[in-house]
This record gives C-alpha cells, structure tokens and sequence, in this order.
C-alpha cells in the first residue's frame, strides 16, 4: 500500500488530503483483508454447505425444504431493507477515522499555535464531533448483524414446531414423521448458523464496500495518463512490472549525471491534470554552471511549477530539459540523484540527527565523511559536540 502511494505521480498528492492517504494505508488495507476477503470465502463456505443440506432435505421431504428455505429467504429479505444503510454506516466510519487522522494532524502538527492562541477545546470539539460520528455508525452496525441469528433462529424453530403439530393432527401415523425430524432436526443444528454467517458475512461485504472503493479508486490512479507518463521515465518502467524495474527508488544505485556546462530547458509546457489552462508554455531557459538565478513572478505565474519540473516531480506535456546536452527524461532518476533541495518549510522525521542529514539513506550506506562535511557547511558543528550522543541525538 504505502509503495502505491509512492509511485504515484506528484499531481495525485497535491490533490489528496494526507489523512486519507494516512487512513488507507493503516486502516483500510487491512479492512479490505478482514471485511471483503475474509468475509467473501466465508459467504462462498456456507452457501455450499447450505446448498448441500438444502438437497439432502429436499430428498427427504421436498415440501418441508421447500417451506424452510422459503422461510430463511422471508427471514433475511429484511435486511435487503438496510443495504444502504449498512453501506452508508461503513462510509461514515471510513470519514470518521480520516477526519480524525487530519483533526490530530492539524492539532499536533500546529501544537506552538495551539497552546499560545489556547484553541485546545478547539480541536477537541472536532475531534469529539468525529469519534461520536463513528460510535453511533459502528453500534448501528453492530445491532444489525445481530438480528439475522434471532430472526433466523426463532422463525425456523416455530416453523418446525408448527410442521409437526400439523402433521400430528392430520396423519393418522407418528412412525414416517420420526425418521424425517430426524434428518431434519440434526440438519437444522447446521443450517441455523450457516445461514446466520451467511447473512452476516452479506453485511459484513455491504458495510466494507467503501473501503473497496477507495482502495481500488487510489489503484487506478497507476493507470492514469499523469502516471504513466511519469512512471514510464525511470528507465523505461510501466505499470504491469513495476514491482520488478522500479526498486524503491534507490539513488545509490545509480550513477550520477556528469554537469560541467550548463542546464537547458527548451521549450517546457505543462497543463496540471483536469487543468483548463497551461501553467508553462514553451518556458526556456539556459543555466550556466556556477550561475545563480532567481525565478520572479505574480503568484500563479508558474514559477512553482517550473520548480517541481526541474525535480523531476512533475513530467511536462512538451518541451525538454537537458544537462551538457543529456536529456534528464532519458534517466530521471539519475538527474535528481544529482540536485540538492532546500524546501521553504523543512521538514525533519522523528529520528536522530543524522538520519535527518541523510534523508532515505539506510544506517549502513551512511558515508561518515559526507556526513560530517554536511554538518561543517550547516556550521552546526558546534551545537552538535555539545550533544551527549553527538549526531545520533535524537
């Protein structure tokens, strides 16, 4: 799930709210495991064992089966009633769980702001608002799946007491009815909770069919123009074997392009997707090695986008850009493997210090030496021998 979102072009997480994405990979990848799959064999397990039993019935008394699985239809047709709200409910309980992902997000992310304007109660009330949503969809929910078992149960115990009181009065003989209630009895004790599963795991399916559709909304994405364009410059990688020619993006891998003259951009346009205009048009630009150029511009001018394009993070329409004449969209991944990036907001990960340094790089690829002349240029070299554990502070 959390390699789905990474592959995903730029444009799909400028779009998105990280809570969802937060919630899908927590959440609902693993509801789609124990509310569909699990549910879905289940559903596939009791209706054979019922069709089974329903046969052997029916050779013994064809009109009792009959009435019987009449009867199981009549119980669980009800419930056809509650399709919308049991898939409503499962709705309700996926925003539920994203809004409070993005209530605390914003509470803790913003928690200097929060404490000197003192707007705790603030994001409580939200936060209140949204667990509340989930315990009243989640305890609607509960009492449904509760009643198929009650239904099921007393409507077929008073159907076979009224079938042997009836026979009783209307034969003159008890003698061919035992060895039917026979069959009939030990049979029952397997229908009763194969048919409550069943309808159980029906309600289960209903109530998870949100999360089927957001997790397959999100896979789609991998199929969409944005995406491929942007897959398909990493050496040539589609979607169909990405899990083979697209290895976590591991810069170390790779060699870096050589820059000794200049960057050219010629002729770059770039349309965001569902846009109904150009951000670029036939933008070009040529940068000395050594140069330092500044991009100036009204807000909306592009200037952003003309940026995420230099990183490789967004694939324009038209237009190239070249390093000592070596298009970068022949081996993207090498290019970015060779440009640094100062965000405006930085961003630092619950680590030590030098994991942050070397953002992405495992432990034992951490070259000791680049890390020290990094920590010199930031002249952080002080503050950090002032530490008790150095760069392995936390």
């Amino acid at each position: 799930s959390l390699n789905t979102y990474l592959l995903l072009p730029y444009t799909f997480h400028l779009r998105t709210n990280s809570a969802n994405i937060i919630q899908n990979i927590v959440n609902e990848s693993a509801n789609f495991t124990y509310s569909i799959l699990i549910p879905l064999l289940n559903a596939v397990a009791h209706s054979f064992i019922l069709f089974v039993l329903l046969l052997l019935l029916a050779k013994t008394n064809f009109l009792a089966t009959a009435s019987i699985l009449a009867l199981l239809l009549l119980a669980i047709a009800p419930f056809h009633y509650f399709r919308h709200k049991i898939s409503g409910w499962g709705k309700v309980n996926i925003d539920a769980l994203t809004e409070t992902v993005r209530v605390i997000n914003h509470a803790m992310g913003g928690f200097k702001e929060v404490k000197v304007f003192g707007c705790e109660s603030f994001f409580e009330d939200q936060l209140n608002a949204q667990t509340n949503k989930f315990s009243r969809a989640a305890s609607n929910f509960h009492a449904v799946q509760q009643l198929p078992r009650i239904i099921i149960e007393t409507a077929l115990m008073t159907f076979i007491i009224g079938f042997v009181s009836i026979y009783l009065v209307f034969s003159d003989g008890s003698g061919s009815i035992i060895s039917a209630l026979s069959i009939f009895a030990i049979a029952s004790i397997r229908i009763l909770p194969s048919a409550n599963q069943l309808t159980i795991c029906i309600n289960t399916l209903r109530n998870a069919q949100p999360t089927l559709d957001r997790v397959c909304l999100d896979l789609r994405e991998l199929k969409s123009e944005e995406a491929v364009r942007y897959l398909s410059m990493f050496n040539g990688t589609s979607v169909e074997n990405l899990s083979e020619n697209f290895p976590g993006f591991d810069v170390l891998k790779r060699e870096a392009l050589k820059f000794e003259e200049e960057i050219v951009i010629d002729k770059v346009s770039y349309s965001y997707p569902g846009a109904a205009s150009n951000a670029l048009s036939k933008v070009s630009l040529t940068i000395k090695k050594g140069e330092s150029v500044a991009l100036i511009g009204r807000s909306g001018a592009g200037k952003t986008s003309l940026a995420d394009i230099m990183l490789g993070l967004l694939v324009p329409q038209s237009g190239d850009i070249s390093v000592d004449g070596f298009s970068i969209y022949s081996d993207l991944r090498a290019w970015q493997g060779l440009i640094g990036y100062i965000p405006q907001s930085i961003f630092l990960i619950d680590d030590t210090i030098e994991r942050n340094i070397a953002f992405g790089v495992p432990n034992h690829l951490i070259d000791q030496q680049k890390l020290r002349q990094a920590i010199d240029l930031a002249q952080l070299s002080e503050l950090i021998e002032q530490l008790p554990k150095g760069a392995q502070s936390v």
